[in-house]
C-alpha cells in the first residue's frame, strides 16, 4: 500500500489546531448571524462530518434537474427547463453554503475539529465548485462556448489560490468579494431565471442612452453617449449573459490578485535576499501544475475536430474541474502534513497524448487516431478514480493514525483534573511554629 503522509506529517496532522482565516466580511458577515443560529440548533451527538457530506449531497441532488434539462448547458430546440429545476438548484446552494459554515462551527463547539474533518470538507467542496460553476452556465445559457470554460476555469483558479495562500502564507484573508458572496449571487441568479425563463439572458443588451445634461445656466447640452450607441454593430453581438459572465471573471480575477499580493507580502517578510529568493521560487513552482491543467485544457479544445467543448461542454469542463480539485487537494495535504507539494502529478500523463492526438488530426483533416470522445470520456472516469483514490487514502490513514472515526464524535481527550488537595488541618503539637 502506497503511503502518502510520511512520520512527519502524520504528527503534522496530529498538531492540527484549526485553519487561520481572517474574519468574515461582505456576504459572510450579513449571513452570519443565520449560519451561527442553525448551528446552535444542531444536537451536539450530529457529527460534524455528517453536515459536511449532507451539504455535499445537496447540492449534487440540485445539479441533477439542470443536468437533464440542460445537457449541453443551453436550450434544446427551444425547450426551457421548468421553473422547479431551477428552485430546486437555488435551494440546493443555500442548503450547500449553510451546511458548509455550520459544520465548522459545528466542529469546534464540540470539540471535533480535525485535519480529516477539513480534508473532507474541502473534498465536497472541490465537487461544489464543479457543479456550481456548469450550474451557472447552463442558467445563463452560455452553452459549448470559451466562455463558459473561462467562467469554469476562473472559479478554479480562485480556489486553487486560495489553497496556494493558505500553503505558503499560513493563513488566508477573506475579503468583501469572497465565496460566500459569490454562491448568494448564483442562488439568486437561479431564482431570478425561474421567474423570466432562461431566454432572457440571449436578448441583447439593451442600456438606455444616458440623458443629456446640461451646464450651468442650462447652455450648451453635453450629450454622453453609451458604449453601444457609440458602436451600433457592437450591440446586436452584446447579450445580458455576456455581461454576467464578464462580471464573473472580474471577480474571480480579482480575488486571484489578492491572493498574489498575499503571497508576495509573506515572501518580502521572510529574512535575508536568499531566503526570499528560496520563498518566492517555491511559491511560484507551485503553480506550474496548475498551469499546465490549464494550458493542456485550452489545447485540448482548440485542436479538437470533434468540438468537444462545444458538444460536449459538461464532460469537458467536468474533466477540468476534476483536475483542478486534485491539485487543490495535493496542496491542502501538503499543507497539513506540513510536506512539500509535487510539482510533477502523473494524472496529467494523458494530456499530452490527447492533445496531439487532436493535434495530427486537425493538421491531417482526417479522423484522429483514436476517437476522441472515448479518449475524454476515458481520461475523465480514470482522473475520478486517481482523485478519489488519493482522498480516500489520505482520509484513511488520518483516521488510522489519530484513532478517529470518520462518523463519531471525535471529542478531544479531556485534560485530567488533579485530584484536590487534602483539607487543612490544626496542629496540636505546642512546640509547632504553624500552630496559632
Amino acid at each position: 500500500m502506497v503511503r502518502r503522509l510520511s512520520s512527519h506529517g502524520l504528527e503534522a496532522v496530529s498538531r492540527y489546531t484549526g485553519q487561520v482565516v481572517s474574519p468574515q466580511s461582505g456576504a459572510g458577515r450579513v449571513l452570519g448571524r443565520w449560519w451561527r443560529w442553525v448551528a446552535r440548533q444542531v444536537p451536539g451527538s450530529v457529527p460534524p462530518n455528517a453536515l459536511t457530506l449532507l451539504g455535499g449531497l445537496a447540492i449534487l441532488c440540485g445539479y441533477l434537474p439542470l443536468a437533464v434539462f440542460l445537457p449541453r448547458l443551453r436550450n434544446e430546440d427551444g425547450l426551457e427547463p421548468p421553473a422547479w429545476a431551477l428552485v430546486a438548484t437555488a435551494v440546493a446552494v443555500v442548503v450547500y453554503q449553510t451546511l458548509d459554515a455550520v459544520d465548522g462551527m459545528h466542529a469546534r463547539a464540540t470539540h471535533s475539529a480535525s485535519a480529516l474533518g477539513e480534508l473532507l470538507d474541502h473534498s465536497v467542496d472541490s465537487v461544489a465548485m464543479i457543479v456550481v460553476g456548469l450550474s451557472f452556465a447552463a442558467c445563463i445559457q452560455l452553452g459549448g462556448s470559451w466562455l463558459a470554460l473561462g467562467v469554469n476555469f476562473g472559479i478554479y483558479i480562485k480556489f486553487f489560490m486560495a489553497q496556494w495562500e493558505l500553503k505558503n502564507t499560513g493563513r488566508e484573508v477573506v475579503g468583501h468579494v469572497n465565496s460566500s458572496m459569490g454562491l448568494s449571487l448564483a442562488a439568486a441568479f437561479f431564482v431570478w431565471t425561474a421567474v423570466t425563463g432562461t431566454s432572457w439572458w440571449t436578448a441583447p443588451l439593451e442600456l438606455p442612452l444616458l440623458p443629456e445634461l446640461g451646464l450651468a445656466g442650462g447652455s450648451l447640452p453635453l450629450p454622453l453617449p453609451t458604449l453601444l450607441s457609440a458602436a451600433p454593430g457592437l450591440a446586436p453581438l452584446v447579450r445580458r449573459q455576456h455581461l454576467v459572465a464578464a462580471v464573473a471573471l472580474v471577480w474571480c480575477a480579482w480575488a486571484t490578485w489578492c491572493s498574489s499580493l498575499q503571497v508576495w507580502y509573506a515572501v518580502l517578510a521572510a529574512d535575508g535576499a536568499p531566503r526570499r529568493a528560496r520563498r518566492w521560487q517555491t511559491a511560484l513552482a507551485h503553480l506550474v501544475p496548475a498551469g499546465a491543467a490549464v494550458g493542456f485544457s485550452i489545447t485540448w479544445a482548440s485542436w479538437s475536430p470533434a468540438g468537444l467543448l462545444a458538444n460536449h461542454p459538461r464532460l469537458f469542463i467536468s474533466l477540468s474541474g476534476l483536475l483542478m480539485s486534485k491539485l487543490m487537494s495535493s496542496m491542502l495535504v501538503a499543507r497539513l502534513a506540513d510536506q512539500l507539494f509535487p510539482v510533477y502529478h502523473s494524472m496529467m500523463l494523458p494530456l499530452p497524448f490527447a492533445c496531439f492526438n487532436s493535434y495530427a488530426a486537425y493538421m491531417s483533416g482526417r479522423a484522429s487516431l483514436v476517437p476522441e470522445l472515448g479518449m475524454l470520456r476515458t481520461v475523465f472516469v480514470v482522473t475520478l478514480l486517481v482523485y478519489a483514490q488519493f482522498v480516500g487514502g489520505v482520509l484513511d490513514e488520518m483516521r488510522e493514525h489519530l484513532n478517529i472515526s470518520l462518523f463519531g464524535m471525535n471529542h478531544a481527550c479531556p485534560v485530567p483534573t488533579p485530584p484536590p488537595p487534602p483539607p487543612l488541618t490544626l496542629c496540636t503539637d505546642p512546640r509547632c511554629p504553624h500552630r496559632r
